[in-house]
């Protein structure tokens, strides 16, 4: 089990989800997250969106665009000693370890390979000037998880697409059939939508009912009002009986002789 937690989705993921389906994720320990869930989806140079370009992630698992982390890298004295290159979120050397074994750290390393300055830093060969693959800003990508909207024309019959993102990869949620020309589908359907509505009750009595009576809640609230109805009858003729029985028990020991005093032959009143 891993502790590493991504802050978007809030899930646990593992190294390999990083790699294959969390690149542009912010990620770090579960108890960082606990400790302060805020974050910032953006690029901690340049701030902008994670999203817009291609980006890179750290061993300290901080992400930057891959041509942010190279324009700093290069803004560095040519004498910089490798530990020079530091993390600016969190100051850990930018090249992992060379007894580092890890998904992350892989990658990592086959990003770095293909600039100059960096593989002066892991030990490796320096490539001709004309070999060296610097990262390119392009336009921006679509994407992960957002969605594709194609409106439908009189003449053909169209899908809107709508993908989205799971915790193992990246697949199509539905396609659905747009009946105007001018109208995106959109599908909601949240259960918890009236979860704190205020209950009528008669459907509060249903619920009670439902609790006691397991056949009850095979029926629909349409066929139980009526056994409702009729339980809240009987308590009525019930209450009213009882209310008599009172009433009328009073008024029988006022009339009862036993009760009089005057009747009892241990109470002397005498007379003056």
């Amino acid at each position: 089990m891993t502790n590493q937690f991504c802050y978007e989705p809030r899930v646990n993921v593992c190294e390999n989800c990083m790699v294959d389906n969390h690149k542009k994720c912010v990620v770090q320990s579960y108890l960082q997250w606990l400790q302060d869930s805020d974050y910032s989806p953006r690029c901690p140079y340049c701030s902008q969106d994670l999203t817009d370009q291609a980006c890179v992630r750290l061993v300290c698992y901080h992400v930057f665009h891959w041509a942010c982390l190279d324009k700093y890298s290069r803004s560095l004295p040519s004498d910089t000693a490798p530990g020079g290159y530091s993390c600016i979120t969190c100051g850990d050397c930018i090249f992992p370890p060379g007894n580092l074994v890890s998904p992350v750290a892989d990658e990592l390393r086959r990003t770095l390979s293909d600039v100059n300055w960096a593989r002066a830093g892991l030990g490796m060969k320096l490539l001709e000037n004309d070999s060296e693959i610097r990262p390119q800003i392009g336009p921006r990508p679509t994407p992960e998880g957002e969605c594709l909207q194609i409106r439908s024309s009189p003449m053909e019959s169209n899908l809107t697409h709508y993908p989205y993102h799971a915790l193992s990869s990246s697949s199509t949620a539905s396609l659905l059939r747009s009946t105007s020309p001018s109208t995106v589908i959109r599908v909601t359907n949240d259960p918890d939508d009236n979860k704190y509505k205020r209950r009528s009750p008669l459907e509060a009595m249903n619920r009670w009912l439902r609790s006691f009576f397991p056949y009850a809640r095979r029926r629909s609230w349409g066929r139980n009002k009526y056994l409702i109805y009729f339980f809240l009858f009987l308590f009525g003729v019930m209450g009213i009986i009882v209310l008599f029985s009172v009433i009328s028990g009073d008024r029988n020991s006022m009339d009862n002789p036993m009760f009089d005093p005057l009747n009892n032959p241990e109470i002397r009143i005498g007379e003056h």
